[in-house]
């Protein structure tokens, strides 16, 4: 590209942006496109272990989650949204540490998650990034981020 082709397409491009019929076309494919990655991270492994972390904390007096507790449900999402795919609890534990959330040693029991205000505020934040909150935040939800 030249240096004197630069105005000429830079005014082009803004010529086709102001177009309405594109702004709309470019508007559509952008909704679409943001859905589309919407439901990829929903359906991602970590999208299902993060779904599944949230239902723990959405539940009351639950002050910790075993890590196997966390992949029968993230196996349960699964089976519900048509998936075969059992996740491990090695699977869901290597997920969470992945995801900054660090599973310990909750007794003789396993290992797992306190839930406490600020694990549920760092499962919030990543659900929030990774787009897989619910459509309509809790009563709960509200109260931790004083929505």
């Amino acid at each position: 590209m030249f240096a004197s082709d630069a105005p000429e397409t830079s005014q082009t491009g803004s010529a086709l942006v102001s177009e309405p019929q594109t702004k709309h076309d470019i508007k559509e494919l952008l909704q679409e496109r943001n859905e589309q990655s919407r439901v990829d991270n929903t359906i991602s492994l970590d999208g299902v272990v993060l779904r599944a972390v949230l239902q723990y904390c959405h539940q009351a007096n639950h002050e910790k989650v075993f890590v196997r507790e966390i992949a029968d449900a993230a196996t349960e999402i699964n089976r519900e949204e048509g998936e075969t795919l059992r996740v491990s609890n090695e699977t869901a534990g290597h997920v969470l540490k992945n995801l900054g959330l660090y599973s310990r040693r909750l007794g003789s029991e396993g290992r797992g998650l306190i839930l406490d205000k600020a694990t549920q505020s760092q499962a919030h934040r990543l659900a929030f990034s990774y787009d897989v909150l619910p459509a309509q935040p809790s009563h709960s939800m509200h109260k931790l981020f004083r929505l």
